[in-house]
Protein backbone atom coordinates (compact mmCIF):
# COMPACT_ATOMS: atom_id res chain seq x y z
CA UNK A 1 0.00 0.00 0.00
CA UNK A 2 1.18 3.40 -0.75
CA UNK A 3 1.37 4.79 2.97
CA UNK A 4 3.81 1.37 3.32
CA UNK A 5 6.42 3.34 1.16
CA UNK A 6 5.84 6.59 2.72
CA UNK A 7 6.79 4.91 6.24
CA UNK A 8 9.56 3.07 4.81
CA UNK A 9 10.95 5.85 3.08
CA UNK A 10 10.70 8.16 6.19
CA UNK A 11 12.75 5.46 8.76
CA UNK A 12 15.47 5.93 6.14
CA UNK A 13 15.38 9.99 5.56
CA UNK A 14 14.66 10.41 8.95
CA UNK A 15 16.68 7.91 10.70
CA UNK A 16 13.88 7.21 12.78
CA UNK A 17 13.89 3.81 14.75
CA UNK A 18 12.53 0.81 12.52
CA UNK A 19 10.52 -0.88 15.49
CA UNK A 20 8.84 2.50 15.95
CA UNK A 21 8.14 2.76 12.36
CA UNK A 22 6.62 -1.04 12.20
CA UNK A 23 4.45 -0.61 15.34
CA UNK A 24 3.23 2.37 13.06
CA UNK A 25 2.62 0.07 10.18
CA UNK A 26 0.51 -2.33 12.21
CA UNK A 27 -1.81 0.38 13.48
CA UNK A 28 -1.98 1.73 10.25
CA UNK A 29 -2.69 -1.86 8.57
CA UNK A 30 -5.52 -2.23 11.31
CA UNK A 31 -7.52 1.08 10.67
CA UNK A 32 -6.87 -0.16 6.80
CA UNK A 33 -8.78 -3.76 7.46
CA UNK A 34 -11.72 -1.66 9.39
CA UNK A 35 -11.61 0.74 6.75
CA UNK A 36 -12.45 -2.04 4.27
CA UNK A 37 -14.83 -4.01 6.71
CA UNK A 38 -16.80 -0.71 6.87
CA UNK A 39 -16.69 -0.12 2.90
CA UNK A 40 -17.82 -3.93 2.20
CA UNK A 41 -20.77 -3.31 5.52
CA UNK A 42 -22.06 -0.18 3.74
CA UNK A 43 -22.03 -1.76 0.11
CA UNK A 44 -23.72 -4.65 1.46
CA UNK A 45 -26.77 -2.32 3.21
CA UNK A 46 -26.59 -0.50 0.17
CA UNK A 47 -27.64 -3.03 -1.85
CA UNK A 48 -30.15 -4.94 0.77
CA UNK A 49 -31.86 -1.52 0.54
CA UNK A 50 -31.78 -1.45 -3.09
CA UNK A 51 -32.93 -4.88 -3.73
CA UNK A 52 -36.15 -4.06 -1.11
CA UNK A 53 -36.91 -1.07 -3.10
CA UNK A 54 -36.94 -2.70 -6.21
CA UNK A 55 -39.07 -5.96 -4.71
CA UNK A 56 -41.40 -3.44 -3.31
CA UNK A 57 -42.11 -1.23 -6.91
CA UNK A 58 -42.35 -4.56 -8.28
CA UNK A 59 -45.04 -5.20 -6.14
CA UNK A 60 -46.71 -2.12 -6.44
CA UNK A 61 -46.88 -2.02 -10.18
CA UNK A 62 -48.17 -5.91 -10.07
CA UNK A 63 -51.84 -4.92 -11.42
CA UNK A 64 -54.68 -5.31 -8.95
CA UNK A 65 -57.73 -7.28 -10.27
CA UNK A 66 -59.67 -7.54 -7.13
CA UNK A 67 -63.18 -8.07 -9.66
CA UNK A 68 -65.09 -11.55 -8.57
CA UNK A 69 -64.31 -14.09 -11.83
CA UNK A 70 -67.14 -13.96 -14.08
CA UNK A 71 -70.19 -16.61 -14.16
CA UNK A 72 -70.92 -18.00 -17.45
CA UNK A 73 -74.57 -19.30 -17.07
CA UNK A 74 -75.33 -22.10 -19.28
CA UNK A 75 -77.71 -21.18 -22.07
CA UNK A 76 -80.29 -23.54 -21.86
CA UNK A 77 -80.72 -26.30 -25.14
CA UNK A 78 -83.45 -24.95 -27.69
CA UNK A 79 -86.56 -28.05 -27.77
CA UNK A 80 -88.55 -28.54 -30.75
CA UNK A 81 -91.86 -27.54 -30.48
CA UNK A 82 -94.55 -30.51 -29.63
CA UNK A 83 -97.38 -29.20 -31.92
CA UNK A 84 -96.97 -31.06 -35.09
CA UNK A 85 -97.00 -28.03 -37.36
CA UNK A 86 -94.71 -26.26 -35.08
CA UNK A 87 -92.59 -29.69 -34.73
CA UNK A 88 -92.73 -29.89 -38.88
CA UNK A 89 -91.40 -25.82 -39.15
CA UNK A 90 -88.28 -26.14 -36.66
CA UNK A 91 -87.17 -29.51 -38.51
CA UNK A 92 -87.11 -27.59 -41.74
CA UNK A 93 -85.27 -24.87 -40.63
CA UNK A 94 -82.80 -26.78 -39.03
CA UNK A 95 -82.15 -29.32 -41.54
CA UNK A 96 -82.57 -27.19 -44.54
CA UNK A 97 -81.88 -23.66 -42.99
CA UNK A 98 -84.49 -20.58 -43.67
CA UNK A 99 -83.14 -19.39 -47.57
CA UNK A 100 -83.17 -20.78 -50.45
CA UNK A 101 -80.71 -20.78 -53.21
CA UNK A 102 -82.31 -17.65 -54.76
CA UNK A 103 -82.86 -15.85 -51.25
CA UNK A 104 -86.44 -17.06 -50.93
CA UNK A 105 -87.52 -18.32 -47.56
CA UNK A 106 -87.24 -21.92 -47.52
CA UNK A 107 -90.99 -22.54 -46.25
CA UNK A 108 -93.34 -21.97 -48.60
CA UNK A 109 -96.49 -23.28 -46.68
CA UNK A 110 -97.15 -26.19 -44.50
CA UNK A 111 -100.92 -27.68 -44.07
CA UNK A 112 -101.77 -30.36 -41.34
CA UNK A 113 -104.45 -31.92 -42.09
CA UNK A 114 -106.72 -34.23 -39.52
CA UNK A 115 -105.74 -33.93 -35.64
CA UNK A 116 -104.39 -37.45 -34.12
CA UNK A 117 -102.66 -40.53 -34.84
CA UNK A 118 -102.91 -40.10 -39.05
CA UNK A 119 -102.02 -36.53 -39.54
CA UNK A 120 -101.66 -35.50 -43.31
CA UNK A 121 -98.78 -33.26 -43.23
CA UNK A 122 -98.44 -31.16 -46.82
CA UNK A 123 -94.79 -29.28 -47.15
CA UNK A 124 -94.02 -26.82 -49.58
CA UNK A 125 -90.40 -25.36 -50.08
CA UNK A 126 -89.03 -22.93 -51.93
CA UNK A 127 -86.36 -24.95 -53.89
CA UNK A 128 -82.55 -25.06 -54.97
CA UNK A 129 -82.29 -24.18 -58.49
CA UNK A 130 -78.73 -26.25 -58.92
CA UNK A 131 -76.02 -26.09 -61.68
CA UNK A 132 -78.42 -29.43 -63.87
CA UNK A 133 -82.02 -30.56 -63.86
CA UNK A 134 -80.54 -33.80 -62.84
CA UNK A 135 -78.57 -32.63 -60.07
CA UNK A 136 -81.42 -30.03 -58.71
CA UNK A 137 -84.04 -33.00 -58.26
CA UNK A 138 -81.01 -34.95 -56.28
CA UNK A 139 -80.65 -31.97 -54.21
CA UNK A 140 -84.70 -31.88 -53.93
CA UNK A 141 -84.73 -35.94 -53.20
CA UNK A 142 -81.68 -35.00 -50.59
CA UNK A 143 -84.49 -31.96 -49.25
CA UNK A 144 -87.09 -34.71 -48.46
CA UNK A 145 -84.53 -37.39 -47.37
CA UNK A 146 -83.80 -35.06 -43.81
CA UNK A 147 -87.16 -34.33 -42.88
CA UNK A 148 -88.56 -37.51 -43.86
CA UNK A 149 -85.59 -39.06 -41.45
CA UNK A 150 -87.31 -36.95 -38.54
CA UNK A 151 -91.04 -36.68 -39.17
CA UNK A 152 -91.02 -40.74 -39.65
CA UNK A 153 -90.25 -40.65 -36.00
CA UNK A 154 -93.25 -39.13 -34.83
CA UNK A 155 -96.02 -41.59 -34.30
CA UNK A 156 -98.84 -38.69 -34.96
CA UNK A 157 -98.07 -38.78 -38.63
CA UNK A 158 -99.55 -41.05 -40.95
CA UNK A 159 -97.98 -39.48 -44.40
CA UNK A 160 -95.88 -36.64 -45.18
CA UNK A 161 -95.99 -34.75 -48.77
CA UNK A 162 -93.47 -32.82 -49.70
CA UNK A 163 -93.48 -30.54 -53.04
CA UNK A 164 -90.52 -27.92 -54.05
CA UNK A 165 -91.07 -24.58 -56.30
CA UNK A 166 -89.06 -22.69 -58.46
CA UNK A 167 -89.19 -20.35 -60.98
CA UNK A 168 -89.51 -21.74 -64.51
CA UNK A 169 -89.74 -20.51 -67.73
CA UNK A 170 -93.70 -20.00 -69.25
CA UNK A 171 -94.86 -20.29 -73.19
CA UNK A 172 -94.10 -16.11 -73.37
CA UNK A 173 -90.35 -16.67 -72.40
CA UNK A 174 -91.11 -15.25 -69.59
CA UNK A 175 -90.59 -17.01 -65.49
CA UNK A 176 -93.50 -18.01 -63.38
CA UNK A 177 -92.94 -19.67 -60.05
CA UNK A 178 -94.43 -23.19 -60.26
CA UNK A 179 -94.20 -26.61 -58.38
CA UNK A 180 -91.45 -29.13 -60.01
CA UNK A 181 -91.12 -32.17 -57.47
CA UNK A 182 -93.28 -33.91 -55.22
CA UNK A 183 -92.77 -36.73 -53.11
CA UNK A 184 -95.77 -38.65 -51.18
CA UNK A 185 -94.92 -41.56 -48.70
CA UNK A 186 -97.83 -42.90 -45.98
CA UNK A 187 -97.15 -44.88 -42.81
CA UNK A 188 -95.52 -47.42 -44.74
CA UNK A 189 -93.09 -46.09 -46.16
CA UNK A 190 -92.21 -43.56 -43.29
CA UNK A 191 -91.32 -46.78 -40.98
CA UNK A 192 -88.89 -47.96 -43.38
CA UNK A 193 -87.66 -44.32 -44.02
CA UNK A 194 -87.45 -44.50 -39.60
CA UNK A 195 -85.39 -47.77 -39.87
CA UNK A 196 -82.47 -45.78 -41.69
CA UNK A 197 -81.44 -48.82 -43.98
CA UNK A 198 -82.25 -47.26 -47.46
CA UNK A 199 -80.50 -45.10 -50.17
CA UNK A 200 -81.36 -41.65 -51.93
CA UNK A 201 -82.63 -43.77 -54.60
CA UNK A 202 -84.88 -45.75 -52.56
CA UNK A 203 -87.16 -42.68 -52.02
CA UNK A 204 -88.67 -42.93 -55.44
CA UNK A 205 -89.14 -47.00 -55.05
CA UNK A 206 -90.88 -46.04 -51.68
CA UNK A 207 -93.07 -43.10 -52.21
CA UNK A 208 -97.06 -43.47 -52.99
CA UNK A 209 -96.64 -40.53 -55.42
CA UNK A 210 -93.16 -39.19 -57.06
CA UNK A 211 -94.26 -36.58 -59.86
CA UNK A 212 -91.60 -34.00 -61.54
CA UNK A 213 -92.40 -30.69 -63.76
CA UNK A 214 -92.36 -32.13 -67.26
CA UNK A 215 -90.01 -29.34 -68.20
CA UNK A 216 -87.35 -30.87 -65.78
CA UNK A 217 -87.94 -34.37 -67.36
CA UNK A 218 -87.15 -32.81 -70.80
CA UNK A 219 -84.20 -31.87 -69.23
CA UNK A 220 -82.87 -35.01 -67.90
CA UNK A 221 -83.70 -37.03 -70.47
CA UNK A 222 -81.77 -34.60 -72.94
CA UNK A 223 -78.60 -33.90 -70.32
CA UNK A 224 -75.62 -35.99 -72.11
Amino acid sequence: MWYQEVVLQRASVYNIDWNTEVDLLKVLKKKEVLLLLVVVIMSSVTAFVGCQSQGSDKQDTQPKNDAAPAVVTPQPLEQAPEELKGFTEYTIKKQLGEKSSGGKDRIKKINIEGNGKDSIVNIELNGNDIYTADMTVRGMLMDSKKILGTLSKRQDVGSVSVSEYLDVEDIGGGTVEEWVFNLTLDRKGLDKVAGGDYLLNDLTKLAVVYKLHPNFIRSIKQAP
